[in-house]
């Protein structure tokens, strides 16, 4: 992928997530690559693990004292949107508290900051949305990650924020993604039910890895980028092509509205991102759902 990086050592906090655990595996490869879990113990081959809790500054501390690390992308928060909404001061406390803090340790340490934001910034009205649109939140996930992105730029002068889409691809068995919730549906033949009137641009988890990694080692810092799929669809038209690539029954999909489903935080109806600017600086093209879902295939065991 390089033909010489310029950075060392990579801190990546969040390493038992979906995203922190797929950058890890792949960083390990380019990088001293280390990593942070909380609750869910993981080892990734190449990558050295550590178990601290982010909102304990001093564990923070001591744990960049002895890494020194050149680069920190903090994938690491509290994600789920209900529970955001339920659990506010919490959700506050990891999602800004803690990213406030670990900014500033990064520059005290002069490390570059890789802040990892998220499409839910925006209300969902328009879609399409560029770096330029204003994020409006409807949602208190969506606030805090805004918050912690208003953090970052408050508190650090070698930072990138990558607002990325709903992903999706192979996880590690703690912490899944939409394709693992739509795959359990259909093996155990059950309803799986997906709207039809919300849009995003999912986003194939190892095109997101590789487009991370390669920003990283661009010379540009202080500037927000959109990192997502090439292609707006549906839930339910993702959900079948999903079902036609791997060889489901796509008839057990049911197309549902966002208004016939009650949930506790509410949600944008298309909060689709524009990655053209990024786009601009990557050395490969960014997949749509058919690619991505093929890439996906070729990579999973026993897949059909």
């Amino acid at each position: 992928m390089f033909i010489m990086p310029k950075y060392s050592k990579l801190l990546i906090t969040g390493g038992s997530g979906f995203l922190g655990w797929n950058l890890t595996k792949y960083a390990a490869e380019f990088y001293d690559a280390y990593f942070t879990y909380s609750q869910h113990p993981i080892s990734i081959e190449g990558g050295q693990e550590y178990h601290i809790n982010l909102q304990n500054q001093s564990e923070v501390e001591e744990l960049l004292e002895e890494v020194q690390p050149d680069v920190i992308i903090h994938t690491a928060a509290l994600a789920d949107v209900d529970i955001c909404e339920k659990r506010r001061s919490i959700a506050h406390a990891i999602n800004v508290a803690a990213t406030s803090h670990l900014s500033k340790c990064a520059e005290e340490l002069n490390c570059r900051f890789v802040y990892i934001s998220t499409d839910l910034i925006f209300d969902g009205q328009a879609g399409n949305y560029t770096e330029a649109d204003k994020p409006i939140p409807i949602n208190y996930y969506g606030e805090t990650k805004l918050l912690g992105e208003k953090a970052v730029m408050e508190t650090a002068t070698n930072y990138l924020i990558v607002r990325m889409a709903l992903m999706y691809g192979i996880g590690n068995g703690i912490n899944g993604c939409f394709t693992d919730w739509i795959r359990n549906g259909l093996e155990h033949k059950k309803p799986v039910p997906l709207y039809t009137d919300q849009y995003r641009t999912p986003l194939f988890v190892l095109d997101g890895v590789r487009a991370l990694l390669e920003l990283i080692e661009e010379p540009v810092k202080n500037e927000i980028f959109h990192l997502a799929g090439s292609e707006r669809v549906s839930r339910y038209d993702f959900g079948k092509k999903f079902a036609q690539i791997f060889g489901y029954n796509e008839h057990l999909l049911h197309p549902t509205n966002m208004q016939d489903v009650v949930t506790l935080a509410p949600r944008g109806s298309d909060c689709s991102l524009n990655s053209a600017r990024l786009q601009n600086l990557l050395n490969f093209p960014l997949s749509d759902v058919t690619r991505g879902l093929q890439k996906m295939k070729r990579m999973t065991p026993n897949s059909k």
